[in-house]
């Protein structure tokens, strides 16, 4: 048979793939080339390409084994390209070459090509049955797809797509936890709260009323007050002897792409939307919603209640509604200061709160509006709000989170909560420090406009000496008008000391001497903020400790200046990451204009292997780690 000249071409190309290489050097010196047919713990088998000829050593005989010959994968492609494939033996000597070196699945492929070419082939067919190949219906199939006929798969159950919930499902299970309410024939909504008979009103008849008529069952049941929030026109009342089923409250980020599910107590069903948090006062938001026409509870499509609607315009959401729970009963006195924003942690602290800081919800314009009676309150929400804005350590949609949580404490004008964003401040900066490496440029901006935001005094110290003297002003006058100084002996906050008073007007009297110290307290803490870096130091660290609030402000003073160093801790590292992304590396040195706010002097670097070391004047060390 004449070889074409492109096959002769072929062969001289390939013919380093197909020269046998393997060598066998053995202890005598000699050195056996050729393919190593087998091989095993004691002997070594080699063909040396002359007539079929093989040569066998023992192991011992061998020094070492060089195997440098083409894979059997590569010697097969130049094989394939030399092989005549319309030529039924020339298939089968390359089928016989595959399986004798383990292409198993190349050799049925041409076993079959060449039966194809001449279906006669004796040792194609001999060869495809001992591989346990047999011919159906004119094609030769292997052991596997044999036993998949033998044995067909049984074909999956697919389980039913879920159910998508539509509005008349809501309506259907959720019926049976709304119910219509009745206060001097003043209408309203409620829903059932516990299994016990704890129920949420909503409407006219959640407004003064100290009689209540609950529709449940069939029947009209009595209720008496529990709670009551008359600012946001909702309470909390208890139906004895019921076993309601009750609603599931929704904390998180409002639908507001999703239509809602509004349900009245006459069971009429209507889809309304969300359009966002609403600010109606110092200390209420609402939910704004539009679809449905009175009093109404509004669920999502998974059944949980988002809040109830007296008017149908606006809805008070489940979060308000939860604090009731907490709330004591209503007395006329503190009623509405009861109302206070301090539920945003003290009364969610448990889950709720950590994802409303997450997403933002209602936090952009964080006002405590906690009054006279709120000072203990506002100690333990500080506490609580310190502890969540520390526990936010995720990406850095949390740390952006955090920060913006301690910036709106350090505006809320309280000593507190002041001293609770320094605390967050502190704990966050050394957790964002470390995930630096890990941001990409685009939330390397993003973090730093949100540190930036924090403004030169990130703890407040100024906000929280205006706003505890406009408090005490608040509180004095209310003492003026007042007919005991009952409500002036508060613990926590003793605004005239231990020592009791002789009149009301010599207590009132003694309240606005503390008032006026405080004011001019308050007026040295602004005018020092207001200096420059090194005069701010020297005029804080020269101010004593204040009346009232200020008791302990050489504390106020210490943390606020902790947070200034921390501040700047994250403007550094923020700004030595921007320098090794364009320049590929760390700098040894601190740029200039950034030393430390509470001391003037500058932070040292220490460059480490995985990343550098920051170290404040005063001590203090934050790391970034690659």
């Amino acid at each position: 048979m004449r070889l074409s000249p492109l096959a002769v071409a072929l062969a001289v190309l390939l013919s380093p793939l197909l020269a046998f290489a393997d060598r066998i050097f053995l202890k005598d010196g000699r050195v056996i080339e050729g393919e190593i047919l087998s091989q095993t713990d004691k002997e070594v088998k080699i063909s040396i390409g002359k007539h079929g000829a093989a040569l066998t050593f023992d192991l011992k005989q061998v020094e070492k084994i060089d195997r440098t010959a083409a894979s059997p994968e590569q010697l097969y492609d130049g094989r394939l390209l030399l092989c005549d494939r319309k030529n039924p033996d020339a298939l089968v000597t390359l089928a016989d070459w595959c399986a004798k070196n383990g292409l198993t699945e190349k050799a049925a492929l041409h076993y079959v090509e060449a039966l194809g070419l001449l279906p006669d082939h004796a040792r194609a067919r001999g060869r495809l049955t001992e591989m346990g190949y047999r011919e159906v219906d004119g094609k030769w199939l292997s052991p596997k797809e044999l036993e998949k006929l033998a044995n067909p798969p049984v074909e999956p159950v697919k389980p039913p797509e879920p159910k998508v919930p539509t509005s008349e499902d809501v309506a259907k299970a959720q019926g049976p936890s709304v119910a219509a309410v009745w206060a001097k024939d003043a209408p309203g909504v409620g829903a059932w709260a516990t299994e016990d008979g704890l129920i949420w009103v909503c409407g006219r008849a959640a407004q003064g009323s100290q009689q209540l008529e609950v529709d449940f069952e069939g029947r009209k049941w009595q209720a008496r007050p529990v709670a009551r929030d008359r600012v946001r026109g909702v309470a909390l009342w208890k139906v004895d002897g019921v076993h309601a089923k009750p609603v599931r409250p929704f904390y998180g980020a409002l639908p507001e792409r999703d239509p809602l599910v509004a349900l009245t107590p006459e069971g009429v069903m209507g889809n309304v939307f969300a359009r966002g948090w609403e600010r109606v006062s110092a200390e209420v938001w609402v939910v704004k919603i539009e679809g449905v026409q009175g009093a109404a509870a509004v669920f999502d499509l998974k059944g949980e209640l988002l809040g109830l609607s007296g008017d149908g315009k606006t809805a008070v959401g489940a979060i308000d509604l939860a604090r009731l729970r907490r709330m004591g009963a209503p007395a006329p006195e503190g009623e509405q200061n009861a109302a206070g924003s301090f539920w945003r942690a003290c009364d969610l602290a448990e889950g709720p709160a950590l994802e409303m800081i997450r997403t933002g919800s209602r936090l952009d314009s964080f006002d405590p509006g906690l009054g006279a009676d709120d000072i203990d309150r506002a100690q333990s929400l500080a506490r609580d709000l310190a502890r969540l804005g520390k526990t936010l350590k995720g990406d850095v949609d949390d740390a952006v989170a955090a920060l913006r949580l301690a910036r709106h404490l350090a505006r809320a004008g309280r000593v507190s909560f002041s001293l609770a964003a320094a605390e967050i401040l502190e704990a966050q900066t050394k957790t964002i420090a470390e995930g630096l490496p890990r941001l990409s440029p685009a939330q390397l901006q993003r973090l730093r406009a949100t540190v930036e935001g924090l403004g030169p005094d990130p703890a407040g110290l100024e906000s929280a000496a205006t706003g505890e003297v406009k408090r005490l002003e608040s509180i004095t006058q209310g003492a003026k008008e007042a007919k005991s100084l009952l409500d002036l002996q508060i613990s926590g906050f003793p605004i005239l000391g231990p020592e009791p008073v002789e009149s009301l007007e010599g207590g009132v009297a003694a309240m606005y001497d503390v008032v006026h110290e405080a004011q001019e307290f308050a007026m040295k803490v602004r005018a020092a903020c207001s200096r420059p870096d090194e005069a701010r130091r020297t005029d804080l660290d020269a101010l004593p400790a204040g009346p009232g609030p200020f008791r302990d402000f050489a504390t106020l003073r210490a943390r606020a200046f902790g947070a200034m160093t921390a501040r700047t801790a994250l403007r550094i590292a923020i700004r030595l990451r921007e320098i090794r992304a364009d320049s590929g590396s760390y700098p040894s040195e601190v740029p200039s204009g950034l030393e430390d706010p509470a001391t003037g002097r500058p932070f040292e670097v220490h460059l480490e292997s995985r990343g550098f070391r920051l170290v404040a004047p005063s001590g203090a060390e934050f790391r970034v780690r690659e």
